[in-house]
């Protein structure tokens, strides 16, 4: 079981509020759809089964580059905008760290981009 948490951004890093919920949702959506986890909870949410172990994973923004939407429809990988993170998977039960990374996701392209 996995819980994904609230993700924040660092200090100084101008990420703008409003895309932290998208970006928390996504993690979900895709950690639902690889379905390595029986159960992908939200914040706040409690497992369905009380005693089971449920793997806590939070997220940190350290960087953004916003990139240029319109370099983005040239192609080539023009404009594209970088997002760079420190995740932590932790015990929920205990707050123990088990594993810490640091994440770049990145957006090229495509017709909304």
């Amino acid at each position: 079981m996995a819980q994904v948490d609230k993700f924040e951004v660092a200090e100084g890093v101008n990420f703008p509020a409003e895309y932290l919920p998208a970006l928390q949702e996504d993690v979900i959506q895709r950690l639902q759809k690889s379905k390595t986890f029986d159960e992908v909870l939200r914040p706040g949410e409690s497992p369905a089964n009380a005693s089971a172990a449920v793997l806590l994973l939070n997220g940190i923004i350290t960087s953004f580059k916003p990139g240029s939407r319109a370099k983005r429809y040239i192609g080539f990988g023009m404009g594209k905008t970088e997002i760079f993170a420190r995740l932590t998977y932790s015990d929920r039960a205990t707050g123990q760290a088990l594993i810490v990374e640091q994440v770049q996701g990145v957006l090229i392209g495509g017709f909304a981009g």
